[in-house]
């Protein structure tokens, strides 16, 4: 029949309208469920116009009158159809036998890229009889005049009358449920979330903005629901039975408490309006349906206004914040970023990867860390495009995921961005793959002489530079020490990173194992890597309780420590005659680990160095402790033991030798990680020291206000100083300038992970949400490191400046580093926000046998100093107490 399409006229979609061509993708393409649906072309609708000369009468209404549309409609109205159209949409009703059907509108422009007509042109629904079916078709062609129409199109630069229209007429269901979809977030142009939202009954009351929807957001990449909003909506549209249009319903009383939709049903909604992203090419606004468990799909049109998808970045803090917790200076980031680059590149060029494929990646090298709001993180997208450069790294990248921390893989659309990601390997791929593995493992049998070099030349360097006054020299010389000491650190880096991709091979692989031979939920891994000894990490702590019973068995001794003032009772210590054998255990501590302190690795923060009264604090708080022997090693070493007999007594044969040659290759790699990390700290702790000469310089010479203004500025800009190359000759307004944004960063922490478009900093939401418990939970849940019950006290540490005193508390902060080690024996328990298994944290308070949970969500919003808890470390979890259960 002339004028009409059916759902099988695939050839003529051009005819169909904007609707009505995606309706027939739908079925023809995506193979979804659309309800039974048929087309009134646009020829229909130029049959109409032209052949009752319309065209002019339009016109002069639209000239003659400010708001023509009751005119235009009733001119429409009144106006028969042509014999040929009438046969055909005579047999267009006749073809849906009285069934309730909708008349939808399908303007050839509507639904497109760059034109969506959304809420533009009319539709109805619930159409019985056929009256009502004629005079729909022709209110849906005079909407297209209408005056809201007119300005939409006007401004798009679309003339009306070349503008045709067709109508679908698809058959209506009763839903229980209805919506719409977006493929990405259209609030934040997240491509990596999925919106439903639904309403009970027909969705024309959520497109109509007549109730509130339930609103759910899914994350793409493992299909879970992260935020659920919904409504409290009592009444519903549903299809009046016996006539034209909907009514108003009443809820259910019972489906009223309840979600309209359930989870299982949504994701159904999530695979379609992903897959018809991929057959679309581009993000789809889907409007659904169900009916009983049938999905059905009603309309789908691109979303237009995001942001585009180009530079699309996804910064993710991971293990970073353990070194760079909080806010760190603009010194800070501008050194660590270049150290990282240069670092980095040499760990590769160790490795053998080619010098065309380096010049390649620098680029990414020199952009893999970001620096939002003062926080410091990974620009994963970069460190993703360093490691393809390994042929097969897909088959293993999961360790390395593990390795630096992040908690979930990188985004199917963000890895088709990948310079050398490759779905198939070539010859000189797995060439290339054989000689980086061949030599990784030659690397491996000689690589503890490798670390024990690295260790005594980094301690030689810095045993002479500590003989060095750093901080009283001019800038010039500061200047030759910094470049000395950055070409020394950063051409041998590579031997901690090639450890760190060892530490965490070998610990995936025992961890693996454990739960195979021991169980699934086995954390025997962990008991059998305390006790280890020979870790430099847990020395400072060590030292101190050597001195802290030398002080007790002293009463002299002990009742300096009486006194309230630390700065006091330090100034006594090095000028009273009683007290010169504990001044010489405190200088030789602060001499060998004076460059440990919270936030050791910032320039900004001040070591025992600077600030030598902060040790006080320490040897106050093991000072109250009655017992501190769990803390030269007997209760790791108890745990070790005790697993290492369960280890002999259950496995024997090949399976004990594979599961031993494993764990003795993890020790080994966790013992350097540590040791190396500590070297990492020395460096940083003379790098400090030449930066706090630079301010002294620079604020005697009056170029800045104050020392400490130094680390307002990069590393590159205080050598420009000498070199003639800065961009700013009034470094005070510089500084001025970065301490007042500083400042607002204080209250401004960004999200764990988020992702960029475009400009980075512009119309991206990078803003942390507050964190929210489900009512009467009362349960937090983490990773596991080092078994242990315990139930106390908490005491919440969120700063190096917060009251550090301590007396057998349970310790929570959002993430530490190794300057918190010597508070560790202060604690009885120890809860980290951030984390991981290879975490600092977790590798010194596993050696001291603390029982530890890390990676623990919302931990420092929903515990505070004061509250009562008890830990179970076995199973990584922590139940705060009523008042009745503690008292």
């Amino acid at each position: 029949m002339k004028y009409i399409l059916n759902s099988r006229e695939c050839k003529l979609i051009k005819t169909a309208g904007g609707k009505g061509a995606n309706l027939f993708r739908i079925v023809s393409e995506a193979k979804l469920d659309v309800p039974e649906f048929q087309i009134l072309s646009t020829e229909a609708f130029f049959c109409f116009i032209n052949q009752n000369g319309l065209k002019d009468k339009i016109r002069l209404l639209c000239s003659n009158s400010i708001n023509p549309d009751k005119s235009i409609e009733n001119l429409l109205s009144s106006t028969g159809f042509p014999n040929e159209l009438n046969e055909s949409i005579n047999h267009l009703f006749d073809h849906f036998k009285g069934a309730s059907v909708s008349i939808r509108s399908s303007a050839e422009i509507e639904d497109g890229r760059q034109i969506s007509c959304a809420g533009i042109f009319s539709s109805f629904l619930n159409i019985r009889d056929f009256n009502h079916f004629q005079d729909s078709i022709k209110k849906c062609w005079a909407s297209c005049f209408s005056n809201r129409a007119r300005h939409y199109l006007s401004a798009a630069g679309v003339d009306l009358f070349e503008t045709g229209m067709a109508i679908v007429v698809m058959r209506m269901i009763d839903a229980d449920s209805s919506g719409v979809a977006f493929s990405v977030n259209p609030a934040n142009s997240d491509y990596d979330q999925v919106v439903v939202d639904s309403v009970p009954g027909i969705g024309e009351g959520l497109v109509s903005g007549l109730f509130e929807p339930d609103h759910f957001v899914i994350r793409r990449s493992d299909r879970k629901i992260i935020s659920r909003n919904l409504a409290e909506n009592k009444q519903m549209l549903a299809n009046i039975k016996n006539g034209n249009g909907l009514e108003k319903k009443p809820v259910h009383a019972k489906m009223a408490e309840k979600p309209s939709i359930e989870d299982e049903k949504i994701q159904q909604i999530v695979e379609a309006v992903i897959k018809l992203e991929k057959i679309y090419g581009s993000p789809q606004d889907m409007e659904w349906a169900f009916s009983g468990n049938r999905l059905y799909l009603l309309q789908t049109r691109p979303i237009t206004r995001l942001v585009p998808d180009k530079n699309v970045l996804i910064w993710d803090n991971a293990n970073v914040t353990e070194s760079y917790s909080g806010i760190s200076s603009p010194l800070t980031f501008s050194a660590v970023r270049y150290f990282y680059y240069r670092s980095f590149k040499g760990t590769l060029k160790a490795n053998g990867v080619p010098e065309p494929v380096m010049q390649k990646i620098d680029y990414f090298l020199q952009n893999m860390l970001g620096y939002f709001n003062g926080h410091i993180y990974y620009n994963l997208v970069n460190w993703y495009n360093m490691i393809f450069v390994l042929p097969g790294i897909r088959h293993y990248k999961g360790y390395w995921e593990q390795m630096i921390g992040v908690r979930e893989t990188l985004p199917e659309y963000a890895q088709k961005r990948l310079l050398f990601e490759k779905s198939r390997l070539t010859w000189a791929d797995h060439w290339f793959k054989f000689k980086l593995t061949m030599r990784l493992i030659y690397m491996w049998f000689s690589f503890d002489k490798t670390v024990n070099g690295f260790i005594e030349s980094v301690t030689s360097y810095c045993r002479n530079y500590m003989k060095t006054d750093l901080e009283n020299l001019d800038l010039m010389d500061l200047a030759k020490h910094y470049r000395d000491l950055e070409t020394m650190l950063l051409e041998k880096w590579h031997v901690p990173n090639i450890n760190d991709f060892y530490t965490i091979m070998f610990f995936g692989a025992l961890k693996s194992l454990s739960e195979k031979f021991f169980g699934a939920d086995s954390t025997i891994h962990n008991d059998l890597l305390t006790g280890e000894g020979n870790i430099i990490s847990t020395e400072p702590a060590r030292r101190a309780v050597i001195i802290a019973k030398a002080i007790k068995e002293n009463s002299n001794f002990k009742a300096l420590f009486d006194l309230e003032d630390n700065r006091q009772i330090y100034g006594k210590i090095q000028v009273e005659p009683c007290f010169v054998e504990l001044r010489k255990m405190i200088d030789q501590y602060i001499e060998e680990f004076g460059f440990r302190c919270m936030n050791e690795l910032k320039f900004e923060s001040e070591d025992l160095f600077q600030k030598p009264e902060n040790f006080i604090t320490t040897l106050k708080n093991y000072l109250t402790m009655k017992d501190l022997d769990h803390v030269l090693g007997t209760a790791g070493t108890e745990k070790r033991l005790k697993a290492e007999n369960l280890v002999y007594a259950k496995l024997s044969g090949w399976r004990r030798k594979i599961y031993n040659f494993f764990l003795t290759q993890t020790r080994n790699s966790v013992r350097n990680r540590e040791n190396l990390r500590f070297q990492r700290t020395r460096v940083y702790g003379i790098l400090r020291r030449i930066f706090n000469g630079a301010g002294r310089y620079l604020a005697n010479a009056k170029v800045i206000d104050q020392q400490r203004d130094i680390f307002f500025l990069g590393v590159h800009e205080i050598l420009s100083l000498l070199d003639g190359t800065s961009l700013n000759q009034d470094i005070k307004a510089l500084i001025e300038l970065r301490r007042k944004e500083f400042n607002s960063w204080q209250t401004a922490e960004p999200e764990d992970r988020f992702v960029t478009r475009g400009l980075v900093y512009t119309h991206n939401r990078i803003s942390r949400a507050k964190f929210v418990t489900e009512p009467g939970n009362n349960q937090l849940k983490g990773i596991s490191c080092s078994p242990g019950t315990v139930t106390g006290m908490v005491k919440v540490i969120d700063r190096p400046a917060a009251d550090l005193r301590l007396n057998g508390e349970i310790l929570a902060a959002k993430r530490t580093d190794p300057g918190w080690v010597v508070l560790y024996p202060s604690i009885s328990a120890l809860l980290v926000e951030k984390g991981s298994l290879v975490s600092h944290s977790a590798i010194v308070a596993r050696e001291m046998g603390i029982p530890t949970i890390v990676a623990i969500p919302g931990l420092t919003e929903q515990l505070k100093s004061g509250d009562r808890v008890r830990v179970d470390a076995e199973l990584g979890i922590i139940t705060i107490l009523s008042a009745s259960e503690t008292a």
